[in-house]
């Protein structure tokens, strides 16, 4: 549930840690800019290291969280020590940015804030197959296939056909549906596959059944002697 004043939130937040560590506030949470003034060099109080990006990723693509997604973007922005603030555009300008070696078009991706919420986001499906296959040949790859749920399980139980034998990243919204990921073959061969439904009938059980289909299409390819 998205509270109604974000803007007192990071107030309430402390406050309900605070009384729940056993404390006591006589006054109020304020906001404000050092005593040394705005540019002056300070002392943190506290400083907290993010887990890997791979421990984050686990969770994010297992059970879809938008949250994360969102944080994800904005993080990618800032570039090495925090060297700029974490903004939308920042974020969405480096992950343009890898377009041309991804091998996609800059009309094929479309950002907005880089979760599956958003009604304004684009890619096409061609365009998601060359992230798979780029993302393939990266040595970061098992952490990404790990982040992927294994089909049958997690937000990829619907994945009947090719339980066992696919990881496979699933999104859904009123009139869209979409699968993608990668489906094993019986001789070690992997395939990229990639499905998304723009109808209203797209994130329902018929919509469903057409994103099966198409899995198990490209495991029979898979399947089928050489």
């Amino acid at each position: 549930m998205a509270y109604s004043e974000p803007a007192s939130h990071t107030a309430r937040a402390i406050e309900a840690m605070w009384r729940a560590g056993g404390g006591t506030l006589l006054g109020k949470v304020r906001s404000t800019t050092s005593p040394a003034g705005p540019g002056a060099e300070t002392v943190p109080l506290l400083t907290y290291s993010s887990p890997p990006l791979a421990d984050l990723l686990r969770p994010m693509n297992l059970y879809s969280n938008n949250a994360m997604a969102h944080q994800t973007l904005l993080a990618v922005g800032v570039g090495p020590n925090g060297t700029q603030a974490a903004t939308w555009e920042a974020g969405r300008a480096v992950v343009m940015g890898l377009l041309p070696r991804v091998g996609c078009a800059a009309d094929e991706l479309k950002l907005e804030v880089g979760s599956g919420l958003s009604r304004e986001e684009r890619i096409t499906p061609r365009c998601l197959a060359q992230w798979l296959r780029w993302s393939w040949r990266q040595p970061w790859m098992p952490d990404l296939l790990s982040s992927l749920p294994l089909a049958g399980e997690a937000t990829a139980r619907r994945a009947y056909s090719v339980a066992g034998r696919a990881h496979l990243k699933t999104g859904s919204l009123a009139d869209v549906a979409g699968v993608a990921g990668l489906i094993d073959g019986p001789d070690g061969r992997r395939a990229v596959a990639v499905v998304i439904l723009n109808h209203p009938q797209a994130s329902r059980d018929g919509g469903r059944a057409v994103l099966d289909a198409v899995l198990a299409w490209g495991a029979e390819r898979l399947a089928a002697p050489r």
